[in-house]
């Protein structure tokens, strides 16, 4: 099952085999939006979670853009 097949945030929950909060599902629907759009993207994470989760998950948009642009070969 692509992501053609499934809302961005049931792809990264099921890539990271684990549920995201409800403030890490608005951030993978905001980053996946401004990837696509070509837009920056500006957050503050709340300080009851840890930056390296939102990295990761920034990490997982770009690379689903790449692969949805052509530009990152691959599973």
């Amino acid at each position: 099952m692509g992501l053609n097949d499934m809302d961005i945030v049931e792809f990264v929950e099921k890539v990271c085999e684990f549920s995201l909060t409800d403030f890490q599902k608005e951030f993978v629907r905001k980053a996946y939006d401004c990837a696509k759009n070509n837009k920056r993207l500006y957050y503050i994470p709340p300080r009851c979670n840890q930056k390296f989760s939102f990295e990761l998950l920034h990490a997982m948009i770009l690379i689903i853009v790449g692969k949805e642009r052509g530009l990152v070969k691959g599973e």
